[in-house]
């Protein structure tokens, strides 16, 4: 799938809803979901939902590695 928006196509899917995890020492903490909003210029926009309050996110979709990488208030996130 590639999406266009802004000045660059992506090939990952937005709007769209992912689940995501927190853990310590291997061990899962805590589930949530992953919403991203937007993907323009390859800035990611959207919110992070692990106990029913959105937290809002900006981060970057690297098109070349299929990695994308994003700051909270609380954490830093980076996955491919």
């Amino acid at each position: 799938m590639v999406t266009s928006q802004g000045t660059a196509s992506v090939s990952f899917p937005f709007p769209s809803v992912w689940g995501i995890h927190s853990s310590i020492a291997g061990r899962t903490i805590i589930w949530g979901t992953f919403s991203i909003h937007s993907i323009i210029d390859n800035r990611v926009v959207g919110t992070v939902n692990f106990r029913g309050r959105p937290i809002p996110i900006n981060g970057f979709w690297n098109e070349n590695t299929k990695q994308i990488a994003f700051d909270s208030p609380y954490a830093t996130f980076s996955a491919t």
